[in-house]
């Protein structure tokens, strides 16, 4: 079998190639990292006890294809507080919370709260520290979406489990009969999971990891 998943290597988006040969006394996988795009040939030898791959470029890579350099790329991390876990069940965006970054300089910051126009359950308040008299006055959902998409255009996106923010952005864009700009987007959730072992990290929560990498130790606040 043979599959490839993103990662980062060297400063440059990458793809790990992994070539898995199974035999009838073994299995036996054989990892190699190549720049996206994957352009390879594996040359396979089966002979037992000890089978080989052999993994090539058939082609030479342009600029283009290598890409463009992280140090180069603005990004946008963007982190939302909400109601609950579901824009379709009727959680509603509390909080918007957002830096952009290239080559690891901040560039601006964004941060609203957001006037849901619905209850914030009791729990919610508990975890967040966000009540409905900090968000009384707050901008409605209507007009910091807008704002917010100023913000990111022509950036990626990053986000920790980026489908659940995503999830609310793209719910609230379509309930706003906003069309959807298609940032390209960056889940760190995934992308530990893929980059580091059950061993290295036995799970990928926002505060495990930055135990590790950073001082910071997360909250419930989107900023």
């Amino acid at each position: 079998t043979y599959n490839a998943l993103p990662t980062i290597d060297n400063q440059r988006f990458c793809f790990v190639h992994t070539c898995t040969i199974k035999t009838p006394t073994d299995n036996f996988v054989h990892t190699v990292r190549g720049l996206t795009p994957p352009s390879l040939t594996c040359r396979i030898n089966l002979s037992v006890p000890s089978p080989t791959v052999e993994c090539m470029s058939t082609t030479q890579l342009s600029f283009d294809d290598i890409g463009v350099p992280l140090n180069e790329v603005t990004w946008c991390v963007v982190d939302l507080e909400t109601t609950g876990g579901s824009p379709r069940k009727g959680a509603q965006i509390t909080e918007f919370g957002a830096v952009k970054v290239r080559g690891g300089e901040i560039l601006s910051e964004f941060q609203t709260l957001v006037d849901p126009l619905v209850p914030i359950p009791g729990f919610i308040s508990v975890l967040t520290g966000i009540t409905d008299q900090m968000v009384h006055d707050a901008p409605t959902i209507d007009s910091v979406l807008p704002a917010f998409l100023e913000f990111s255009a022509g950036t990626v996106l990053v986000a920790h489990n980026a489908p659940f923010d995503l999830g609310f952005l793209k719910h609230s864009a379509q309930e706003l009969d906003i069309p959807w700009p298609g940032n390209d987007v960056v889940d760190t959730a995934t992308l530990a999971r893929k980059t580091f072992t059950r061993d290295e990290f036995p799970n990928v929560k926002l505060a495990t990891l930055a135990a590790k990498f950073s001082g910071v130790s997360p909250d419930h606040r989107a900023l």
